[in-house]
């Protein structure tokens, strides 16, 4: 069935608590500095095609005073600091953290502080903590520089909230698939953005049986994002669908472009949507759903209020109004922390009378 879909806007609450993969970002370092200078002054050598237009290099220049190309350490580990003072360390709600959205967790300039952040991570066991890299062959014939000293005996235990993924953004680069196959951690991801070329062989390398979840979106980019007008929904909806045949979660980004859509979706650079659907809510964890009228503002509070009282966690994700054939209607996501039971999903039914609530599930969910 066809689905339209419209996104309300935001209010200031939402986008407060809401980012695309995560609820947070932490960043123990900032900056990204050049694996190294170029001969010819009017070129860049970066690791990856990814690299050339990446959104570092817009915001830090013209918003802070931090210099892209130089590592700099921020709160609990600059000189002076102890790292008790580091953000996470004093967020005691759960959530879930993008970790280093502003430079490379695993860079080797950033490797003085590593150590440090790590025991930020394993100190704040009530979060879960999001690593994506480019440099996995760093992870991989580096480990003692870029893993715990630990990590091979208590990545299932003390870091069992670290979740590592790896960008593939062009068919050169499946080997990272393959080398983050190798790593030991609680869940591995893989993230197609910017999506520059269709990438139709990632069950080939790991996607399904070793990696668990996939995210997708186009260039960010204000004046001219790759590929020239635009990422093609083909593209989007090839690796959905190999995501949808081994049953892993999909999470759609955006389409990608220089303006907003103007659908209200309130994303920046394109649409939340393509093909009319929105599919930017998918995660590897247990997500309650619920569907029911449109502003049934009583609806979360009911749900929430549930959840507290059979001491179960959760992420809260904002509502969505969306139209199904031609009804308006809201739906609410809430990402669950531990398992919860069938018993206690029919009782919170029986109580929202008019809203149906369902439990999304996926084979593979990390403890």
């Amino acid at each position: 069935m066809q689905i339209t879909q419209t996104i309300t806007k935001p209010t200031a609450q939402q986008k407060k608590h809401f980012a695309p993969k995560s609820s947070r970002s932490w960043n123990y370092v900032i900056g990204c500095p050049l694996p190294k200078p170029s001969p010819r002054p009017a070129e860049r050598r970066y690791i990856s095609p990814g690299c050339e237009r990446c959104y570092i290099y817009r915001i830090l220049r013209g918003r802070t005073k931090y210099d892209p190309n130089k590592i700099t350490p921020t709160k609990g580990f600059y000189a002076g600091s102890q790292w008790q003072d580091a953000p996470p360390m004093h967020w005691r709600q759960p959530d879930v953290i993008f970790t280093c959205s502003l430079s490379d967790f695993f860079h080797v300039a950033a490797d003085p502080w590593r150590e440090r952040a790590w025991r930020v991570i394993a100190s704040t066991t009530q979060h879960r903590y999001h690593i994506l890299t480019k440099r996995i062959s760093r992870v991989y014939t580096n480990p003692e520089k870029c893993l715990p000293a630990d990590w091979n005996e208590e990545w299932d235990k003390k870091y069992r909230h670290v979740w590592i993924g790896t960008t593939v953004e062009d068919p050169q680069f499946y080997w990272r698939m393959d080398l983050l196959c190798k790593i030991k951690t609680t869940l591995r991801f893989v993230s197609c953005e910017p999506l520059l070329a269709p990438l139709p062989d990632l069950k080939q390398h790991g996607l399904g049986s070793s990696i668990f979840w996939a995210f997708a979106g186009g260039e960010s980019d204000p004046h001219h994002p790759r590929p020239a007008g635009g990422v093609p929904q083909q593209w989007f909806e090839e690796i959905r669908q190999q995501c949808d045949s081994v049953k892993v979660p999909f999470h759609f980004l955006q389409t990608g472009g220089t303006t907003r859509c103007g659908c209200g979706c309130y994303s920046r650079y394109g649409c939340r949507a393509y093909n009319g659907v929105n599919w930017f809510q998918q995660y590897p964890i247990p997500t309650l759903v619920a569907r029911g009228p449109k502003n049934a503002k009583r609806q979360r509070q009911r749900i929430l209020d549930a959840l507290k009282k059979a001491d179960i966690g959760y992420y809260k994700m904002p509502v969505q109004t969306e139209q199904r054939r031609g009804v308006p209607g809201q739906t609410d996501r809430v990402l669950l922390l531990n398992t919860i039971s069938n018993q206690t999903v029919d009782d919170l039914q029986a109580e929202l009378g008019n809203t149906t609530l369902t439990l999304e599930t996926w084979p593979y969910m990390p403890p």
